[in-house]
């Protein structure tokens, strides 16, 4: 190019219009190759996956489907679960669809009286312990606390029975699910799951009082009206 075109196509530059010309090719180019959402047109109103449109440009992702609806490239385009325990996912087809969370995730089950829950890997929360209602007002407002001194949802202790011939001859524990009685030497009190528990000589647990349904269990725990063994997903049925 000599110095003269070269001129010519600087001063054509320098004009308010032909910048605006240029400006707009060069975004077109880039929505393009890239995509509506990489190039950020996505907070300029393209649709997000699932929605209808007639073009590609019109969706986030760049692509609308044969059904006329908007592809997903990545899960982040897809619009969340409203299950705590379910994620968004993006198939091969460009589809959204859900999957389960992990088990162990944290979530929510909706419930006032429990604390935290985690998911089952099968979509479904599992509650956490149990809050009590210590003052009877039909609020849950206390934790499930789990040491000898303060055991169960109001803070009862877990402790030691000393013999006693008409309650326990070899001794026992009290707690708030009523006296255990020791079976054997070695024995001792602790609070398991909220409730206070006989444990023998090898830390291995010998007897719980039985816990109202959704109360924390394990499979040793009894589970009020339940056979035993009956404690599904860490909670009584």
């Amino acid at each position: 190019m000599d110095a003269a075109r070269f001129d010519n196509l600087t001063r054509h530059i320098g004009s308010r219009a032909s910048r605006r010309r240029l400006l707009g090719g060069l975004l077109g180019g880039l929505l393009t190759r890239l995509g509506p959402e990489a190039a950020g047109a996505v907070h300029n109103g393209c649709r997000h996956a699932g929605l209808a449109c007639a073009r590609d440009t019109q969706c986030c992702s760049g692509d609308c489907l044969g059904n006329s609806t908007c592809a997903c490239t990545r899960a982040s385009q897809c619009p969340p679960s409203s299950n705590p325990c379910k994620k968004a996912v993006c198939s091969d087809t460009g589809k959204c669809t859900f999957g389960n969370r992990a088990r162990g995730a944290a979530c929510d089950d909706g419930d006032p009286c429990t604390e935290i829950g985690s998911c089952d890997n099968a979509g479904q929360c599992v509650g956490g312990a149990r809050r009590g209602d210590c003052d009877g007002d039909d609020v849950c407002e206390t934790e499930l606390t789990t040491d000898e001194a303060n055991c169960g949802a109001c803070g009862m202790a877990c402790t030691t029975l000393d013999p006693d011939p008409t309650v326990c001859p070899n001794g026992g524990c009290e707690g708030n699910g009523g006296p255990l009685c020791f079976s054997e030497e070695g024995q001792h009190c602790e609070c398991q799951n909220g409730s206070c528990c006989v444990v023998d000589a090898e830390n291995q647990l010998r007897a719980c009082p039985c816990l109202p349904s959704g109360f924390a269990c394990n499979k040793l725990t009894c589970c009020e009206g339940a056979a035993p063994g009956s404690c599904v997903n860490g909670v009584c049925p």
